[in-house]
């Protein structure tokens, strides 16, 4: 499972060859959703830019919110109204199904000062929820907005989800680690390593059960994955020298973290996601230059992982961009207003 950035695979045109979307707004100016539809030979079409009009975005999210279920992927942006201590919006950019994105769905969910927003079930009703995470204001503050069908959200929740160490640095997984089809909340802690809170199915979290991280490690990165093919999804985290892995013992519970030195330096983006069809999840890592993959053994731990050089300033994800059940890796670049990409096919 991946993480969040402004960059994300996904269905916009109904077959089964993974596209990507790209977000470039910035707060206070207009926010822009880039479209590159997949060819399926690793290339991609030329973008299509489709403009969230109601002000600037500062949040960006990929999933089925609609309900319309099959290959479509709606894009979820949070954006500024004119007065952006007042008003606070969500805009779904609905899928037309053709490549193309219809006007926003907007639902005003109250003033929040949004820095990512991930996509998951939270409370059982089979739609795709949104939560939020802000480092404005002078603080860090987790909430969520729960579908209410059709692409409207309710207004904005908080207090229960306490993503907001004053060590956390880095990135943080909203993914079902307990086997019940719902969304848990799992975040690093550079001294108390990963930090775990269930949620009991109606979008009410428990309080946080952290796991010592690898000692030396001060992890800033936490994804969600299988990574040995036994009791649902596992935690990795990542920081400093180390890989920590905390398998799943079922039911939300984990074992002691099992480290794995790496190679590669200060992760800017990662995710976990299945690279050989071996049915573990293995590890993608973008540190600044390199793209590493590495491959899981089964066992908490990572062997030596392929690297391949991307340059600065790169973002990724993850997806089947032939459509022939392999995931690949697209990485777009954003410098000079230059959008580029590139697929790297694993196979086993």
């Amino acid at each position: 499972m991946g993480t969040h950035s402004n960059l994300a695979a996904g269905y916009f045109n109904g077959d089964d060859k993974a596209d990507i979307a790209v977000f470039d707004g910035e707060s206070g100016n207009t926010g822009g959703v880039l479209i590159l539809l997949g060819n399926g030979d690793g290339t991609f079409a030329a973008a299509k830019d489709f403009v969230d009009a109601t002000g600037g975005g500062d949040g960006f999210a990929v999933g089925d919110f609609t309900g319309k279920g099959g290959n479509n992927t709606d894009v979820a942006v949070s954006s500024f109204g004119n007065d952006e201590t007042v008003d606070h919006f969500l805009d779904i950019l609905p899928s037309q199904g053709d490549g193309t994105l219809g006007s926003a769905i907007e639902s005003d969910v109250g003033w929040f000062n949004t820095y990512v927003m991930n996509a998951a079930q939270l409370d059982g009703d089979g739609t795709l929820d949104l939560v939020v995470y802000s480092m404005g204001g002078g603080g860090q503050t987790a909430g969520y907005v729960l579908n209410s069908g059709g692409g409207k959200f309710t207004p904005i929740s908080q207090g229960q989800l306490t993503i907001e160490s004053p060590s956390l640095t880095g990135d943080y997984a909203i993914d079902d680690v307990t086997g019940d089809g719902i969304a848990d909340a799992v975040y690093p802690d550079m001294t108390m390593g990963a930090c775990v809170q269930l949620n009991n199915g109606q979008a009410q979290f428990a309080a946080a059960v952290c796991y010592a991280p690898v000692q030396g490690s001060q992890p800033d990165w936490a994804v969600v994955g299988d990574i040995d093919g036994k009791n649902g999804n596992d935690i990795v985290t990542i920081g400093g020298s180390f890989l920590g892995a905390y398998l799943n013992k079922g039911k939300g519970q984990f074992g002691a973290a099992v480290a794995t030195a790496t190679t590669s330096g200060s992760v800017s983006d990662a995710h976990l996601a299945d690279m050989n069809n071996d049915g573990k999840a293995d590890l993608v890592t973008y540190d600044g230059g390199t793209l590493s993959v590495y491959l899981s053994n089964g066992d908490g731990t990572f062997g030596m992982p392929a690297q391949y050089p991307l340059g600065a300033g790169v973002l990724i994800t993850v997806g089947d961009f032939a459509g022939n059940g392999l995931r690949g890796v697209a990485a777009v670049d954003l410098n000079n207003n230059a959008i580029s990409a590139i697929v790297a096919t694993c196979k086993q």
